[in-house]
């Protein structure tokens, strides 16, 4: 009997372990931060198309802010404890991005009136 107890906890250990590093290490930024932002707005009643369609908007704001940008904002949502927290996170990444298009986009315009003599 002690061995069995002793068997279901150390299984129970290894499976508690290995879905933390999952949750936490392995799975993509965009997992991460959509699966907690759909848990804390959906209250459990959002589908996994929410998710993807949140995945899908998360690689397209990639694509503009870095993959630096939806890092930060994964762990930021990982911290959130409500869903105005996860907001603000994903609103600061969206911001960052847009500067930083504003800036290039600014850097293009300045290069194409500077006098060329």
């Amino acid at each position: 009997m002690k061995k069995l107890v002793a068997i279901v906890l150390v299984l129970g250990l290894l499976g508690g372990g290995g879905w933390l590093i999952y949750t936490k290490v392995l799975r993509s930024p965009e997992k991460r931060l959509c699966t907690k932002v759909v848990e804390l707005c959906g209250k459990g009643q959002l589908g996994k198309k929410v998710v993807e369609r949140c995945e899908s908007g998360v690689k397209q704001l990639q694509q503009s802010g870095g993959k630096d940008a939806i890092s930060k904002a994964a762990d930021c949502v990982d911290d959130a404890k409500s869903c105005v927290a996860a907001t603000g996170c994903i609103v600061g990444a969206s911001v960052k991005a847009a500067a930083g298009a504003i800036g290039d986009f600014l850097g293009g315009v300045k290069k194409a009136l500077e006098d060329k003599k």
